[in-house]
C-alpha cells in the first residue's frame, strides 16, 4: 500500500544526525576553513539543544498529521541540504558562525 516506505526507511537511519558526513565536516572544518575547536563544539552544541528542544513537538506533530511519510521525507532533504550548505558557506577562521549557528539550529 506504501511503496514509499521502505526507501525513506532505508535512508533515515543515515540521516540522524545530519549525514553520514557530519563528523567530517568537523574535520573539514578544522583543516580547510582553520576553524578552533571551540568553534567546532558551539556549531555541534547549537545542534544537539536544538534537537533537544524540537524532539517533541516534532513527535507530536508527526502522531497527528496524517501525511506522515512525506513529512519524514522533507525532514530527511532539508537535514542533507542544510548540512550542505553549511560546509559549502563557511568562511575561513568562523567570520560567518552566526549563520552557520542559524542552520545548525535548522537542522
Amino acid at each position: 500500500a506504501r511503496p514509499i516506505l521502505p526507501i525513506v526507511a532505508f535512508f533515515m537511519g543515515d540521516l540522524r544526525d545530519g549525514l553520514p558526513m557530519l563528523n567530517m565536516q568537523a574535520a573539514y572544518l578544522l583543516v580547510s576553513k582553520n576553524f578552533s575547536e571551540k568553534q567546532v563544539a558551539t556549531l555541534s552544541l547549537a545542534f544537539g539543544i536544538s534537537q533537544i528542544l524540537c524532539i517533541g513537538p516534532a513527535g507530536y506533530f508527526l502522531d497527528y498529521s496524517s501525511n506522515k511519510i512525506k513529512w519524514v521525507s522533507f525532514a530527511g532533504a532539508a537535514t542533507s541540504a542544510c548540512t550542505v550548505f553549511i560546509a559549502m558557506t563557511a568562511l575561513p577562521g568562523g567570520k560567518n558562525m552566526g549563520l552557520m549557528i542559524l542552520f545548525r539550529i535548522l537542522q
